[in-house]
């Protein structure tokens, strides 16, 4: 494949230009509105249409997508911002990432969460930019859910179901295990050693992870 996920937007130009021989009207359009590979492989009839790309280019165009589509993929990030990131945070993964080193108006983790196309437009961000952030900030929001999701507290008075999902995420109970020991917070909170070593109902391994729970061993955290 003559280009990848990987392909920075002049080598997208170049190619197009120099293999498939577009104009240099499309040349500058993909090095001026940043579309590299990663973009590339989700351009649409319409995003090329937006570009102001006349209809004979749009269809060769098109056509290497349809062909090579498939073989692309997702290009990755190591960065993570969530919505308590820094202006400089921020900022950073601007120039890192969108190869963007214009005014951010002080945005940050929270902002950049929030901000829709039209204020991206109004940021300065080129097309290809704002294609690229709105994947980014997508896999962020995944991030930010998942993390919030496994952050399961309780205490004493927790309902059976929030304990169930805390043996499960936290303490690695098989549901079969949870369902037998049928513990609320309160059952919990009360337990002491003795009586899990009377437990016929659990394994061994699960044992141990619920006494090093009521020892304090494990790194976890309580209302």
């Amino acid at each position: 494949m003559p280009l990848s996920e990987l392909s920075t937007k002049e080598e997208v130009a170049n190619y197009f230009h120099n293999s498939l021989h577009l104009n240099d009207e499309v040349k500058n359009i993909f090095l001026n509105e940043y579309i590299s590979g990663d973009v590339l492989a989700e351009l649409t009839a319409h995003d090329l249409n937006e570009l102001n790309i006349r209809l004979g280019q749009r269809q060769r165009i098109l056509a290497f997508i349809h062909k090579y589509a498939s073989k692309f993929k997702e290009k990755k990030i190591t960065e993570k911002i969530t919505s308590n990131s820094s202006v400089g945070e921020i900022r950073n993964f601007f120039e890192k990432y969108l190869e963007f080193k214009g005014e951010l108006n002080n945005l940050d983790g929270k902002g950049l969460l929030e901000l829709t196309e039209e204020r991206m437009k109004e940021l300065g961000l080129r097309f290809g930019q704002r294609k690229r952030l709105i994947k980014y900030i997508r896999y962020f929001k995944e991030l930010e859910l998942a993390d919030k999701e496994d952050k399961v507290l309780i205490n004493e008075k927790s309902s059976s179901e929030e304990v169930s999902k805390f043996l499960r995420l936290k303490l690695n109970f098989s549901q079969d295990s949870i369902d037998n020991l049928a513990l609320d917070g309160e059952s919990l909170f009360d337990l002491i050693e003795e009586d899990i070593n009377d437990v016929t109902e659990i394994t061994e391994k699960e044992k141990e992870n619920l006494k090093k729970f009521i020892r304090g061993e494990l790194d976890i955290n309580k209302k």
